[in-house]
């Protein structure tokens, strides 16, 4: 009775991981369309993001030299990228329990 009821339960094991992994399979395979749109919209924002900076850069060499307004645009990108990096290291840190985390070093 023991034996029967222990291949039971595990039997019972093996369906629920058997239906969770086909549930899991059918979401991925339903959400690969909206990924695909998402990461095509990824792409044209980042193009529109670069068609901003280069008309920024143009309609800066207009009263600047053209190196100036260069790198006027550059260094505009790069303290955006800093205030980015760091609020990203901050939510990281919160989502994984408040340590601290230092980017390029391992634990």
């Amino acid at each position: 009775m023991v034996h029967e009821l222990s291949a039971a339960a595990s039997d019972l094991v093996h369906a629920e991981i058997n239906l969770a992994e086909a549930k899991f399979a059918q979401r991925v395979n339903t959400s690969g369309p909206a990924i695909m749109m998402l990461g095509a919209a990824g792409s044209f924002a980042f193009i529109a993001l670069l068609t901003v900076m280069f008309a920024f850069g143009a309609w800066l060499a207009t009263m600047l030299s053209t190196v100036a307004a260069a790198f006027i645009v550059a260094a505009v990108c790069l303290v955006i990228s800093a205030l980015l990096m760091k609020m990203g290291k901050e939510r990281f840190a919160r989502t994984f329990g408040g340590r601290p985390v230092a980017l390029g070093k391992r634990p």
